[in-house]
């Protein structure tokens, strides 16, 4: 369905507004066949150039560097610029839910390869053993330390704006 048709338009201003009454009643003024126009380009090509980085296969950093420049970038009218940064921002939000995750699923096997060597060794390895799953906002190794309570696997960069380092810690006593 394509929502930026004339009839479409409040629905289209709803989504896009995230309740900002201001945004809204932006889209609803400039509601015209030839803004929505603009605003299907802008947003088209704000979206294909989205796409381009993330098959890219870019490192974390880069990759969410490009897609903040893309917004900072956005050419055309303000209102097109500014529909086409809100979804800019949803797919780089997307991309760091997606990147979190596999944070997660990473430090879950490399954490369940650890225990594994304990139970062979009967204690816990000095250093991170070769050939774990790696942190996907570095593409390294995670930082490993053993603590206490068992060992923390720490992702080695901080998650894009919200600047939130992610570790993770396995309590085996």
């Amino acid at each position: 369905m394509d929502l930026m048709r004339m009839d479409h338009v409040e629905t289209f201003a709803d989504l896009m507004c995230d309740g900002d009454e201001s945004m809204r009643s932006l889209i609803l003024s400039k509601a015209t066949e030839e803004g929505l126009s603009r605003m299907r380009r802008s947003c088209s090509e704000g979206n294909t150039a989205a796409i381009r980085v993330l098959e890219a296969s870019l490192p974390y950093e880069e990759a969410v560097a490009q897609l903040d420049r893309l917004c900072s970038n956005s050419e055309g009218d303000e209102l097109a610029g500014l529909v086409s940064c809100r979804l800019l921002g949803r797919i780089a939000r997307i991309y760091n839910l997606q990147t979190r995750g596999q944070a997660q699923s990473n430090a879950t096997k490399a954490g369940v390869e650890i225990c594994l060597r304990r139970l062979e060794t009967g204690t816990l390895p000095d250093n991170l053993p070769e050939g774990l799953p790696k942190d996907p906002f570095s593409g390294e190794d995670f930082e490993y330390e053993r603590t206490a309570e068992g060992f923390t696997l720490r992702c080695r960069v901080r998650e894009f704006k919200t600047e939130r380092l992610h570790e993770y810690a396995f309590n085996l006593k």
